[in-house]
């Protein structure tokens, strides 16, 4: 009987087992190299977590332009987005620390508010 649950505890840790490239390139895909990464080593384009999380950083990095690129047109023109702006900003940067996490503790979890956009990326 004790084998038994021995076998089935091995089996569930060995399952549930990500990878030390998938989850180091799931890190860096927040800091933009791991999808470079992702993209350029073909071993990596089958881990799944790997996939999941740089699904999550182009969706992140795209936002993030976004908002960007609104504040550099908008930010002379009308004064009252400057506040704005910097709380979307500060949100961003929750976002940014929410996925490391995720991706360092080997957790797939979507991003909040932006993380369901990552499920339409078809690659």
């Amino acid at each position: 009987m004790v084998k038994k649950t021995k076998k089935k505890v091995v089996k569930k840790k060995a399952s549930s087992k990500v990878s030390e490239n998938g989850k180091l390139c799931a890190i860096l895909a927040y800091l933009l190299v791991g999808i470079i990464w992702y993209f350029v080593d073909a071993k990596l384009k089958k881990d799944k977590f790997a996939k999941y999380h740089v699904k999550q950083a182009i969706v992140f990095f795209v936002v993030w332009i976004i908002v960007s690129v609104v504040r550099t047109i908008l930010s002379p023109v009308i004064l009252i987005v400057g506040p704005i702006l910097a709380i979307l900003y500060l949100i961003l940067v929750v976002l940014w620390i929410i996925g490391l996490i995720n991706s360092a503790s080997g957790k797939k979890s979507k991003l909040p508010i932006i993380g369901s956009f990552a499920d339409k990326l078809d690659f």
